[in-house]
């Protein structure tokens, strides 16, 4: 696998990669890897989403009280499978987020939604794998082929690569529950989320 970098591709800033490592990045065949998506894309959360926040980087502790307010994101792109020893389980998003077009100026309001931390929850298979009841399931930020996995319908770039799961190892990190019904690709599932 060659080197990634960022580059303006049909008018939209894009991670690129160059396909073989021995040839010269401004010559060679580039493969678009992934599209930058805007902010509404980025921050809008769903229904059984993912949730993270980072460990140990800021003031906010990871806390298991009644209401408490952290910065979590739903969605990876960008991320990489190295990103994931700084970032940590916060829950599955319970209540929807739903964020508008801007101006280019940024938000101009924090948009607030609750995650559910315990108990059953349902999510959806966005990996390639077949789910079956008792599997341990992780989150990862590895992308898995968009044209495969037919769990939406996308545009022509794509939409934003959300967070995913995959059937745990045993010394998986990364957690999130167990499956209690069976799944495959592109389906939905219910797991019990443990913190």
């Amino acid at each position: 696998m060659g080197e990634t970098y960022k580059r303006i591709v049909d008018g939209r800033e894009a991670l690129v990669q160059v396909a073989d490592e021995n040839v010269d990045p401004t010559t060679a065949q580039k493969t678009v890897v992934e599209y930058k998506c805007h902010f509404y894309e980025w921050a809008t959360a769903y229904t059984g989403m993912i949730a993270l926040q980072r460990k140990q980087r800021s003031n906010f502790r990871h806390q298991t009280a009644a209401e408490t307010a952290a910065p979590v994101i739903v969605c990876a792109v960008g991320k990489s499978l190295m990103d994931e020893f700084d970032w940590q389980f916060a829950g599955i998003v319970r209540s929807n987020s739903v964020r508008t077009v801007d101006d280019g100026m940024g938000p101009t309001v924090d948009e607030m939604f609750t995650l559910t931390i315990d108990g059953p929850q349902t999510i959806l298979n966005n990996s390639m794998t077949v789910v079956h009841p008792g599997d341990y399931l992780s989150w990862t930020f590895y992308g898995e082929d968009k044209a495969k996995t037919g769990s939406m319908v996308r545009g022509k770039s794509g939409s934003p690569r959300r967070v995913g799961i995959r059937v745990a190892e045993f010394h998986d990190d990364c957690i999130i529950g167990k499956a209690l019904t069976f799944a495959k690709p592109g389906q939905i599932l219910d797991i019990l989320v443990k913190m």
